[in-house]
């Protein structure tokens, strides 16, 4: 199954590395949760990008 991603997500995530969604954490472009702590609820919260490196 191929991943859905919108040309809104491209825009906002297209200067993360790859390499960070191959994280042993992360795994995943489709991991939302994995970063944005609280999306489950509807919040996304702003991230630090260093955070996740």
């Amino acid at each position: 199954m191929a991943e859905f991603i919108s040309l809104d997500w491209i825009k906002k995530h297209r200067k993360i590395d790859e390499k960070i969604f191959l994280k042993s954490n992360i795994k995943s472009k489709a991991n939302c949760v994995a970063c944005h702590k609280g999306i489950e609820n509807g919040i996304i919260s702003v991230i630090e990008y260093e955070k996740i490196r």
